[in-house]
């Protein structure tokens, strides 16, 4: 009798930390998620994630996709009420802006890129007279680096940034 409530015990632990594994493992899948997926938390929270500033005033209809552990990228798609604006937002706080003729990496057409696609990326394509910028904070190596396409004439934003 002793030998048999013995082995019901032992079994009935086991099982208990099967389950408390598992579910011990769904917790830090879980957490991990939201910690590294931009595009598992609000719009708002992964762009001042990226950007160490809330969402400027004249920021609209944001969409952001992509992952944000050691080798993060970011994908973004906004509309501004004005683009130089939002220009002069992102040096105030630190970050260098500069204008550049054409992309240095082929992102405009990173169709092949799931993070790209989330965010309606392939519209980029279409811009008729795009203006093209790259960011950084100084010290260079710090943070998120990035370029992005302005579409005037849609006062829309392409920004595709990664981790440093």
């Amino acid at each position: 009798m002793r030998t048999a409530f013995r082995r019901k015990t032992a079994f009935l632990l086991a099982i208990g930390l099967i389950v408390a594994f598992v579910a011990a493992g769904l917790l830090v899948r879980h957490w991990y998620r939201q910690a590294t997926d931009l595009s598992a938390v609000p719009p708002a929270q992964s762009f001042t994630r990226i950007f160490h500033m809330p969402v400027p005033a004249g920021v609209s209809e944001l969409k952001i996709a992509g992952t944000a552990h050691l080798s993060g990228v970011a994908w973004m798609r906004f509309k501004v009420t004005d683009a130089d604006t939002f220009l002069s937002v992102l040096r105030r706080h630190g970050y260098v802006v500069e204008a550049m003729e054409e992309f240095s990496i082929n992102v405009r057409g990173a169709g092949d890129s799931p993070y790209a696609v989330m965010v309606e990326w392939e519209k980029s394509r279409s811009v008729v007279k795009p203006r093209f910028y790259r960011f950084h904070r100084e010290p260079m190596g710090v943070g998120w680096a990035g370029e992005m396409l302005i579409d005037p004439a849609q006062k829309i934003i392409y920004l595709h940034g990664f981790l440093l």
